[in-house]
């Protein structure tokens, strides 16, 4: 289970180990996306050590994904 900035750490750990499914309430597609949003003016591609890229490592996860967003 992630919660907003925890759905970047559940999609990472679940990407490497094999859980019965996952939960991601209110999830980004990445760290780098969602902080150009808030702070436009900074390089954030430059500054981010950890990119969270969820959308691209959420493809390698097999087993159910339950995405809840309001």
């Amino acid at each position: 289970y992630g919660e907003s900035l925890g759905t970047g750490v559940a999609v990472e750990i679940g990407q490497t180990n094999k859980f019965n499914s996952i939960i991601l309430e209110s999830p980004y597609t990445s760290m780098v996306k969602a902080a150009k949003i808030y702070y436009p003016y900074l390089p954030v591609r430059l500054l981010l050590k950890d990119r969270y890229d969820s959308i691209s490592k959420i493809k390698k996860i097999d087993y159910p994904v339950l995405i809840m967003h309001g």
